[in-house]
């Protein structure tokens, strides 16, 4: 025989299932924020692993601007490297 869950019936029950669901959604909402704080500190559990990331040099190619470029592609381009 199958458990019927209780019906609600009184106004009282509803006023306390509202609030239950309200007292929920509102941990919900401090352990999602508590999260969000915490996840930013520890960086080797959100950064991804793989390959190193491909340092970046200030280069200078001819009379253009510098630019924010990885090393390989300032040699290719003859550019004068500064760090």
């Amino acid at each position: 025989m199958r458990h019927q869950p209780p019906r609600l019936n009184s106004e009282s029950d509803q006023d306390h299932t509202r609030f239950i669901t309200k007292e929920l959604t509102m941990k919900i909402k401090s352990l999602l924020l508590f999260a969000s704080l915490l996840l930013p500190m520890t960086p080797a559990l959100v950064s991804a692993e793989g390959a190193p990331a491909m340092p970046l040099v200030v280069c200078q190619v001819d009379k253009a601007p510098q630019m924010l470029v990885p090393a390989y592609v300032c040699q290719w381009y003859g550019g004068s490297q500064h760090y």
